[in-house]
């Protein structure tokens, strides 16, 4: 799932990338806005699965060493 959800927010994030890094917009601005919002929604999704523990099996190895417990606050509002 995490994997899912991590390829689901870059591909977003790389329609996004294309439709703003032309020299002049080709894309209408109402496409930007939803494509930015698309985004924005599926980064706060990613961010809740990581909170809930939602994390990789295959963790760095610098990751595994450490022995600290990080929490994440997710603002949803």
């Amino acid at each position: 799932m995490y994997v899912a959800l991590q390829t689901e927010l870059e591909e977003c994030t790389e329609t996004l990338s294309q439709m703003i890094s032309r020299p002049y917009l080709r894309t209408p601005r109402s496409k930007i806005v939803e494509a930015a919002r698309n985004v924005c929604g599926k980064r706060l999704e990613f961010l809740s699965a990581v909170a809930k523990g939602l994390i990789p099996a295959d963790c760095s190895p610098s990751l595994k060493k450490k022995s600290k417990i990080f929490s994440v606050e997710v603002d949803v509002s």
